[in-house]
């Protein structure tokens, strides 16, 4: 394992020790079941110019009671999101399931 491989898997690690964080403070505030996440934090990895992707390694966390919960959060992420590329229509939520990529689904 090279340095920087070590050193992001160390990043990963800590990160998800704030994401506990994070849910240990929605128990202090006795807020847990009513808490509604999606935290999503990634490193590239590798990038393929060819595909337009990039590979990373990531972990996610997701705190829904169901799909249509989760829905609501990713819809409400989408439309925070600032357009800056008139091409892709990054506030369309098929845009990040897809990666921007329409021929998936």
């Amino acid at each position: 394992m090279t340095d920087k491989e070590k050193r992001i898997v160390q990043f990963l690690i800590d990160a998800r020790t704030k994401i506990e964080e994070i849910i240990d403070l929605s128990e202090k505030y006795d807020l847990k079941d009513d808490l509604l996440s999606v935290i999503s934090i990634g490193v590239i990895k590798d990038s393929s110019e060819d595909l337009g992707f990039h590979k990373i390694d990531a972990i996610t966390s997701i705190f829904a009671e169901n799909e249509e919960e989760l829905a609501s959060i990713l819809h409400h992420i989408s439309q925070s999101f600032v357009v800056d590329d008139e091409e892709a229509d990054h506030m369309d939520i098929d845009f990040w399931l897809n990666l921007g990529d329409d021929s998936i689904n």
